[in-house]
């Protein structure tokens, strides 16, 4: 027996040992395994979603909506939110001089509000918000008042729910993160993930990387003050998920700042937008040439500066790759545009645009500078850098079509078929 107990106590020294070599993006890729979120699920990245307040001279207060899709199979599924809390410190104590990711400089902290609806149909609307099956009569949380920890995941686990079941028998739910009271100078930054399918809302949504608050620069640059190593690599990926073949598509990009600090590569007209669009809301102003981004896109800051200036690409599902080397100016929306008719005029003159998954591959956006996105389709993670493996759950059921056996009767509705029946025929049905 003694023999047995050191043989399992040398085994388990030498599982020790080996857990202890694993790299450490080997245990960050199992520690995220089995999720999806935005704007990633790598902790330390310094790539979040951000609300900001309405006296940073940007697009404030833009609301974060994130669809979670729960397959029929699943009695359960699980919500994490990763720093939720608004100017917290470790200890949990309002200080966004100690805490992470937060920034709130006149000391007045708006907490965000995090709420689950039930959404079957996932058409973005109903003010119901989901009664139970989440621990709590309403499946509604508050950062700060929720204790949500400074840095680290906030995790919920929700019980399916038949308001949530949609006729494909798949659940959809609709995340909320609003403010609690109209943010002035904060900025709040946060993550998301599911254990379920999450899905970004048509329409806006803003990203931000760190450093936000000065406890930020250790964690991006970890042999801080040295500019290198850096944990931010300014690249963005979101994949658009277009079901059916288009004529045109449009790629709207926001306050991107374009025009460096040195006045190398400055922002431009242009020719294809103009105004400010309708859905824009409070803080944008009329396209045009701006110049100088404010702050400037590769900043006079080595700290928040990535090379080159902001740039991106869309990729579509045949690998074609379309580049805009000029987005959107201080404070002003930019269209994109992909069309298969010269008569639409088109930044890129196309000669399809299929369905799929269409790659929006970002690259080049500075720490510390708000940038919105706007688009007409879902928006999705990508998965380990690759386009999501499956398209979105199906809401509705699949279609039956009937079709006849030889030697069956095809009988038009299904009142007929006992009438088949009884008379020694078939009537067999094929999915689409």
């Amino acid at each position: 027996m003694r023999s047995r107990v050191l043989l399992l106590m040398a085994v388990g020294l030498i599982l020790s040992s080996l857990l202890l070599m694993v790299p450490q993006e080997t245990a960050k890729a199992q520690l995220v395994a089995g999720y999806s979120g935005f704007p990633t699920l790598i902790e330390d990245d310094a790539k979040f979603l951000c609300i900001v307040g309405t006296e940073e001279q940007t697009f404030a207060n833009v609301p974060i909506m994130m669809w979670i899709g729960v397959e029929s199979t699943e009695d359960s599924f699980e919500i994490g939110i990763f720093d939720g809390d608004t100017g917290l410190s470790d200890a949990g104590i309002e200080d966004w001089l100690n805490g992470n990711w937060d920034a709130s400089p006149l000391a007045t902290y708006t907490q965000m509000e995090y709420e689950l609806y039930a959404d079957p149909l996932k058409t973005g609307t109903g003010t119901q918000i989901l009664q139970g099956n989440c621990g709590r009569a309403q499946c509604r949380w508050r950062g700060n008042d929720d204790a949500m920890p400074n840095n680290d995941w906030y995790n919920i686990t929700v019980d399916t729910s038949a308001a949530a079941q949609a006729p494909s028998g798949n659940y959809f739910y609709r995340l909320v993160v609003t403010p609690v009271a109209s943010a002035t100078r904060d900025y709040s930054c946060f993550k998301l993930r599911t254990s379920g399918q999450a899905s970004l809302l048509p329409g806006i949504f803003t990203v931000m990387a760190g450093p936000v608050s000065p406890a930020d620069f250790p964690l991006v640059f970890p042999d801080f003050p040295n500019l290198t190593p850096r944990t931010y690599d300014g690249i963005w990926q979101f994949y658009a998920w277009i079901g059916e073949g288009q004529g045109m598509l449009e790629f709207w990009d926001g306050d991107f700042d374009f025009g460096d600090y040195l006045d190398n590569d400055l922002d431009t007209n242009d020719p294809n937008t103009s105004g400010i669009p309708s859905w824009a809301g409070g803080g944008a102003v009329a396209e045009g040439a701006k110049g100088q981004g404010d702050p400037q896109d590769d900043n006079s800051n080595a700290y928040f500066r990535v090379s080159p200036n902001t740039v991106y690409s869309i990729i579509d599902p045949n690998w074609n790759t379309y580049l805009n080397d000029n987005p959107s100016g201080n404070l002003e929306w930019e269209r994109f545009v992909l069309s298969t008719q010269a008569s639409a005029s088109p930044d890129v003159l196309v000669d399809s645009l299929p369905a799929g998954y269409y790659w929006w591959y970002i690259e080049g956006m500075d720490g510390h500078n708000l940038n919105a996105i706007r688009t007409e389709w879902e928006m999705f993670p990508p998965d380990d850098d690759e386009p999501p493996e499956e398209p979105p759950l199906p809401r509705e059921e699949e279609e039956v079509e009937f079709v006849p056996e030889p030697g069956a009767l095809l009988l038009l509705g299904g009142g007929l078929a006992a009438l088949a029946s009884y008379a020694g025929m078939s009537v067999r049905g094929r999915r689409r």
